[in-house]
C-alpha cells in the first residue's frame, strides 16, 4: 500500500510528466539572484537571520549528534544563507542565491511548503531524485516584517541524513519558527517603542537624562547635550556623578528614593551661568523593583534675568522716590550749612577750631556727594558724547587724583599700548567719574607703599582701559553683587559707586569686567567700542 502523502504523489506526476527530470540525475538548480541581489535579500532578512541562527543553534544541542543544515529562504524558494554541517553542505552543493522551484530541484520540502502554506517534512524516497533519497527535509514557512515594518516571507528548513531523521523534527521545527516570529514581533514593538521614546525625548523642551539603577547615564536628549554643552556618545556609559551639581540629586534618588521635583538650581556652563528648575525621580519596574533614574531640565535662564531685571527696576524706583525726597530735603538746609562753615572759617585762627570746621566741611560735602549719587543713580543724565582723545582722558585724571595718591603713598604706573593715539566717542564727564571711582577703589584696596597699573589696550572693535590693584582681593560671592545698588564691599560704602560705573558704561555700550582673586588684587576692565 502507497504511504506517500497526496501532495507528494502529485509532485512526483508532475517532476515526471509536466517537467520530463529524469530521477537519476542530480538537480540542478537556477541562479536566481546575483551577488548584489544576494546581499540586498541579505540586509532585508537581516533581523530574521539573526534570530534564526540563534534558535537554531538552540535547536542543535537538542539534536546532539545529528549532522544537521539550516537553509533559509525567501517567499520565492531563493537561498539567502546556510549555515550547520559543513559536510551535508558539501553534499548538497547549494549556496546562496540558487532557487528551490519544484520544475528543477524535483519534489523539495521548500517548493512544497511555499505552496500549500504549511510544514512539509520530505523523507527519503519521498523525493523525486534518487540522489536525495538517503535524506530528510523539513521546511516551515515564517512570516515576519524587517527592518522597515514591511512584511517579509520565506521559509526554514532543516536537513538531515534519514537515518537521523524522525517525525519529530516536524514539530520541533515548527515550535522554533513560532518562538522567532513572537521573538521578531517583541523586537519591532521595543523598536518602535524605542523610536517613540527617542522622538518624544527630542521634540520635548526640556534637557531629559535617564540613568540605569548604578547611575550610569544610558540616555540624553538633544536639548540636555545643549543646555549643558555635553557630547552624548562621551556621556553614555559614564556615571552621572561626573555632571557636577546635578549628580547628587541623581545619586540621592536612587540611594535615598529622595524626589526631586521643580527645584530652582544654578548651573555654570563654561562661563555662563544658567538657571534650571529639575526633576529627578526614581523609575521602577512592575516590581517595583529600581531600574533607573529619570532627569527633566527646564531651563529658565531668561526668566530669571527679567525677575531680576523687574527687581532691579523696583529698586530703581524706590530709589528715585527716594533720591527725589532726599535732594530737596537735604539739599535746602545743606547749602547755608556749608556757606555759615566756609564763614566761621574766616573768624577763627586757632589751629584745632580750623581743624574742627574742616572736619565739618568735609563731611558736608560727603552728603553732599551722596546726594549727587542717589540723584544720578535715579535719572542718570543722557551721555553728550564728543570725540576723545582715550589716552589724554586718563593722564588727565590720573594727574586730578595725584595728591590724593601721595597722602597714601600710593603708586600710579599708567601704560598706554594702543598702536596710534584713538579717539572715542564719549561722554568726557561720565567716563572721568567712572575712571576716578575706579581708581579711587584700588586705591582703598592697596595698602600704603603699593602700586596700581592702570593699561589702554586696544583690539579690533574698541579699546579697553584696565585698573589693577595690589590689594586683598574679592570673593566669588562678593563678585556676583559688585554692581548691585547698595552692595558695597567697604564697611563705610554706600553700594552706589560701581552700579552708576556700570549704567554709564553701559549707555556707551560697552561693559566692566572684574577679574579677582583673594590675595592677588582685582582687575577691573572698561571696554568701549569705537563705533556707536
Amino acid at each position: 500500500m502507497n504511504t506517500e502523502p497526496l501532495y507528494i504523489l502529485n509532485s512526483k506526476y508532475n517532476c515526471k510528466n509536466k517537467y520530463n527530470l529524469d530521477p537519476t540525475e542530480f538537480p540542478k538548480l537556477n541562479l536566481a539572484l546575483t551577488e548584489t541581489l544576494i546581499l540586498s535579500e541579505k540586509r532585508r532578512y537581516e533581523e530574521i537571520l539573526n534570530v534564526t541562527k540563534h534558535f537554531m543553534s538552540k535547536l542543535s544541542l537538542y539534536m546532539e549528534g545529528v549532522q544537521t543544515l539550516f537553509i533559509l529562504t525567501n517567499e520565492e524558494g531563493t537561498i539567502i544563507e546556510i549555515f550547520g554541517d559543513s559536510e551535508l553542505k558539501k553534499t548538497f552543493s547549494v549556496i546562496p542565491g540558487l532557487k528551490f522551484e519544484e520544475e528543477t530541484a524535483g519534489t523539495n520540502s521548500v517548493s512544497l511548503c511555499l505552496k500549500h502554506k504549511h510544514p512539509i517534512q520530505v523523507i527519503g524516497k519521498h523525493h523525486y531524485h534518487h540522489c536525495f533519497y538517503d535524506f530528510s527535509c523539513t521546511s516551515c514557512l515564517f512570516q515576519s516584517i524587517d527592518q522597515k515594518y514591511n512584511p517579509v516571507v520565506g521559509t526554514v528548513t532543516l536537513m538531515t541524513k534519514i537515518d537521523d531523521s524522525s517525525t519529530f523534527h516536524l514539530g520541533l521545527l515548527s515550535s522554533a519558527v513560532d518562538s522567532i516570529e513572537r521573538e521578531i514581533t517583541v523586537n519591532v514593538q521595543n523598536r518602535k517603542l524605542q523610536e517613540l521614546n527617542q522622538i518624544m525625548l527630542n521634540t520635548t523642551c526640556n534637557g531629559i537624562i535617564i540613568t540605569d539603577q548604578d547611575g550610569i547615564i544610558t540616555s540624553i536628549n538633544e536639548n540636555a547635550e545643549r543646555l549643558f554643552e555635553i557630547n552624548k556618545p562621551l556621556c553614555i556609559g559614564n556615571s552621572i556623578v561626573n555632571l557636577e551639581k546635578i549628580g547628587q540629586y541623581f545619586m540621592n534618588a536612587l540611594e535615598k528614593n529622595e524626589k526631586t521635583v521643580n527645584v530652582e538650581i544654578c548651573y555654570q556652563v563654561g562661563n555662563e551661568k544658567k538657571y534650571f528648575i529639575i526633576d529627578v525621580l526614581p523609575i521602577y519596574d512592575q516590581k517595583e523593583e529600581l531600574i533607573g533614574c529619570f532627569g527633566q531640565f527646564r531651563d529658565i535662564t531668561e526668566r530669571y534675568v527679567l525677575e531680576q531685571q523687574i527687581i532691579e527696576n523696583e529698586k530703581l524706583s524706590t530709589i528715585g522716590r527716594l533720591s527725589a525726597g532726599l535732594a530737596h530735603e537735604i539739599r535746602n538746609p545743606l547749602t547755608p550749612i556749608m556757606g555759615f562753615v566756609h564763614l566761621l572759617e574766616k573768624y577763627y585762627s586757632d589751629d584745632t577750631t580750623k581743624m574742627y570746621l574742616t572736619i565739618i566741611g568735609e563731611e558736608l560735602q560727603r552728603v553732599n556727594q551722596l546726594v549727587t549719587n542717589f540723584v544720578l543713580t535715579s535719572k542718570p543724565d543722557a551721555p553728550s558724547k564728543k570725540n576723545t582723545n582715550v589716552f589724554g582722558l586718563i593722564e588727565q585724571t590720573v594727574l586730578f587724583l595725584k595728591s590724593e595718591v601721595a597722602l597714601k603713598n600710593i603708586q600710579i604706573k599708567v601704560f598706554n599700548l594702543l598702536s596710534k593715539a584713538h579717539d572715542l566717542c564719549i561722554d568726557v564727564n561720565q567716563i572721568k567719574q567712572v575712571l576716578i571711582n575706579l581708581i579711587q577703589n584700588a586705591m582703598d584696596a592697596t595698602p600704603s607703599g603699593g602700586e596700581i597699573y592702570v593699561e589702554a589696550l586696544e583690539d579690533a572693535e574698541g579699546i579697553s582701559i584696565k585698573i589693577k590693584d595690589s590689594g586683598k582681593g574679592i570673593s566669588n560671592k562678593q563678585q556676583e553683587q559688585l554692581f548691585s545698588p547698595f552692595f558695597s564691599t567697604k564697611e563705610d560704602g554706600v553700594g552706589l559707586g560701581l552700579y552708576v560705573c556700570e549704567r554709564i558704561i553701559k549707555s556707551h555700550h560697552g561693559r566692566i569686567i572684574v577679574d579677582s582673586k583673594l590675595g592677588e588684587g582685582s582687575t577691573f576692565t572698561v571696554y568701549i567700542p569705537f563705533t556707536k
